[in-house]
């Protein structure tokens, strides 16, 4: 090898190590990424939890369902998935159709002049929470559903029972202005079917 080869053989070498080196680092930095990706975002990346999702029923809202309301009950052809504690002066429920398809809905102090709800009990009107801005026409099947659970709350309220402290929905709105789209919504309007007219705009 001649003396003028060497520099171009070393030169060579030398940017075969840079790229090594810059290969390793690149790397380096996409684990390290990765890795911090998973640590702040935890199990639940991409989905916004709904704080009610952390809070099961307390002590008064489980006295006001009774023993014969509870998670997993039947109410005709619909079921009662899941109870939460108030979470925003409303009680979210989970409900299920017959074919299993589930739908959410809140549960707010009744207020005769306010926004109507998909259903009435003598202290609570109830809202299906499907994010809707008034136009959207709420499924027969949710809206029924909502009506069965209803009239088993004004048997419980014949009994007796008591709801805990809520908000009415125009409080609701004045408290909490604006909401994600995994918060208790409403109201929406009536199933067509029923014969009741759209509820007014939501927020």
């Amino acid at each position: 090898m001649t003396d003028e080869a060497k520099p171009n053989e070393a030169k060579k070498k030398g940017m075969t190590r840079q790229g090594l080196i810059a290969i390793v680092v690149i790397a380096a930095a996409v684990l390290v990424g990765a890795t911090l990706s998973r640590l702040t975002s935890g199990p639940h990346q991409g989905r916004s939890r709904d704080p009610s999702e952390e809070r099961r029923a307390s002590r008064a809202v489980l006295d006001y369902f009774g023993d014969n309301l509870t998670e997993g009950s039947k109410l005709d052809r619909w079921t009662l998935v899941r109870v939460f504690d108030v979470h925003e002066g409303a009680i979210p429920v989970e409900m299920a159709t017959a074919d299993g398809k589930r739908f959410k809905a809140s549960l707010f102090r009744r207020d005769p002049g306010g926004p109507k709800g998909v259903a009435d009990t003598q202290q609570l009107t109830l809202y299906i929470s499907n994010q809707g801005d008034g136009r959207v026409s709420t499924p027969e099947e949710q809206g029924q559903g909502l009506m069965a659970l209803a009239g088993a709350l004004t048997v419980r309220e014949a009994a007796g029972a008591k709801p805990p402290p809520l908000s009415t929905m125009k409080e609701h709105r004045a408290s909490f202005p604006i909401r994600d789209a995994h918060g208790p919504r409403g109201p929406t309007d009536r199933p067509r079917d029923a014969g009741a007219a759209d509820g007014p705009a939501d927020r």
